[in-house]
């Protein structure tokens, strides 16, 4: 209903011949639930102050019925607009069911891309959780998603870990009890040797080139790297309520990436210099020109994107494509995406870059190269436990099976709730926080309303009477009100980040209300009026709880 208000609302400006875009509107302020900021805008064009232009603007519209609006007041250049709870409650019970949405455009969301042969670190959770929820948002506003995770099967780290397992030696994999670390080590080990051996690099090159003209032994040993790595990974993604509908491995799309570069050479879109590189071409597009083929014929990341965005879009025929990685790749998707669209593939114009900022250690940056990483099943490991602790301390009962949605919700509030273009410090007291902005406080808020309406076995009825509202009842009217708005926003900025601020205001104002008013014992009719909020906020919290990939929990 909020996003129909605000329709109306730019309506009745348009009818007295003011124009006010989105951006003048500001929603669920401390001082209004929706504010204007119109007046500013035309103090400058008329050359007046903005409190005398807003002044003005209420007396014209002020008579005017807004249907959700209670009333509108002018303080300080500000067009203040305050909701009438009562209509958003007939509202928020009439569309207490949801609305079927029609599933029309398909999405490809390409996040999380593990390298086999290393294991899932810190640094791969930000994507890997932005991107399952981002899913779930475009699955809730209509959208055909396809979840797809890309593997570097074929990179130069796997080079170095075939190299590693010839000259070390291995040991029989499938009896190692924690491969992922096993082959972290040797990984580590031979960037150690190659530091003192620069020839050795040559060496892992050499299994790659061996990789890709279909080397028997060199693809045995790619296999055995990737099947270990992928069961680690599915472990992971079980404990992290991930899920994919494909992965593609670099070794299916690299060919079609390098005749995309040889096509780029016959149309003039690429240069072969006298070294033997091939230059994408882009200055004339304000880009920096890219090597997109090496001198030996080898090919780098963006050969293979070439082939991937080509794979990705003859199968799915996508309407769009989001590629989920560090904001650092930003350069690399823009030449990706100008090169092709050079070359007349349209379905370019299709994809988007999303980055995000690092996960730091206090220690500074990870690098799995030198080990100094912190591993992902560690992290969530310790998750749980932290929250084990907690849940023992309040006496509560099945500790690990709670504790397990507990510890690992926290890491997933935690990164976001944060704007993904910001750094996240690791820090164990922000992300396993039982007390005020965390996931459990969400969690929390929903046990609480559960209990109510389990104790009450009540269900919604049509019919609700009531005489006036508590400042508390309208307060979480409003709140649950702005479902919608935070939904559509997370949608169109591709960012879930103020969807889960939102979800904490939410728990936050439930919790006011339940604190303050009492429930079962109220008299009927206020009983069931608080029973019917509490029954219309289990819906909205469930819902944002999915949203963010969050799990619920029965007790706490």
């Amino acid at each position: 209903m909020l996003l129909s208000i605000l329709e109306e609302i730019k309506k009745s400006f348009r009818e007295i011949g003011v124009e006010v875009e989105d951006r003048f509107l500001e929603v669920d302020k401390e001082e209004a639930d929706i504010a204007c900021n119109i007046a500013y805008k035309l103090s400058k064009e008329r050359k007046s102050q903005p409190g005398k232009i807003a002044k003005e603007i209420l007396e014209k519209i002020g008579k005017r019925k807004i249907k959700g609006i209670e009333k509108i007041e002018e303080k300080k250049g500000y067009l203040n607009f305050f909701l009438d709870a009562e209509e958003l409650l007939k509202y928020l019970i009439k569309n207490s069911k949801g609305r079927k949405i029609e599933k029309t455009e398909k999405w490809v969301i390409d996040f999380s891309s593990p390298n086999p042969g290393k294991p899932m670190h810190l640094g791969h959770i930000r994507s890997t959780i932005l991107g399952e929820s981002l899913a779930r948002v475009l699955e809730k506003m209509g959208k055909r998603v396809i979840r797809s995770n890309y593997m570097n099967d074929r990179g130069l780290h796997i080079g170095k870990l075939i190299a590693a397992l010839e000259i070390f030696g291995c040991k029989d994999i499938d009896k190692i009890s924690e491969p992922e670390k096993y082959l972290l080590d040797l990984y580590v080990r031979i960037n150690k040797e190659i530091e003192k051996n620069p020839e050795l690099e040559k060496l892992a090159r050499e299994w790659i080139r061996r990789i890709d003209e279909g080397d028997k032994k060199a693809r045995e040993w790619l296999e055995k790297i990737y099947r270990i790595s992928m069961k680690e990974f599915k472990e992971i993604y079980d404990l992290l309520g991930v899920r994919f509908d494909e992965v593609i491995r670099e070794t299916e799309v690299v060919e079609i990436g390098k005749e995309i570069v040889r096509e780029a050479l016959e149309k003039g879109i690429a240069r072969k210099e006298e070294s033997g590189e091939v230059i994408g071409l882009l200055e004339s597009y304000g880009l920096p020109n890219c090597v997109i083929l090496r001198s030996d014929g080898s090919p780098l990341y963006i050969t293979s994107d070439f082939g991937l965005m080509k794979y990705r879009y003859e199968r799915h025929k996508f309407d769009r494509c989001i590629y989920i990685t560090a904001a650092e790749q930003e350069l690399h998707f823009k030449q990706l995406f100008k090169l092709m669209e050079a070359l007349g593939y349209e379905f370019a114009k299709k994809c988007r870059h999303i980055g995000f900022g690092y996960i730091h250690l206090k220690e500074g940056k990870m690098s799995t190269r030198e080990g100094k990483v912190v591993l992902l099943k560690d992290i969530l490991e310790e998750g749980i436990k932290v929250a084990e602790e907690e849940l023992k301390k309040r006496g509560g009962k099945r500790h690990r099976e709670i504790a397990k949605k507990i510890g690992i919700s926290a890491i997933k509030f935690a990164v976001l709730s944060t704007n993904p273009q910001r750094d996240i410090r690791f820090d164990w007291k922000k992300f396993i926080n039982f007390d005020g902005y965390s996931s459990a406080y969400l969690q929390y808020s929903l046990v609480r309303a559960k209990s109510v309406l389990r104790k009450a076995g009540f269900k919604i009825k049509k019919e609700i009477s009531f005489n006036k509202l508590e400042e508390e009842e309208k307060k979480l009217i409003k709140k649950m009100a702005y479902f919608d708005y935070y939904l559509r926003k997370a949608y169109e900025r591709l960012d879930v980040s103020e969807l889960a601020n939102y979800s904490y205001e939410l728990a936050k104002t439930f919790t006011e209300f339940y604190m303050k008013l009492p429930i079962l014992k109220a008299e009927e009719e206020v009983r069931n009026l608080r029973l019917l909020l509490t029954k219309l906020f289990e819906g909205i919290m469930e819902e944002c709880l999915y949203l963010l990939n969050i799990d619920m929990v029965e007790e706490m």
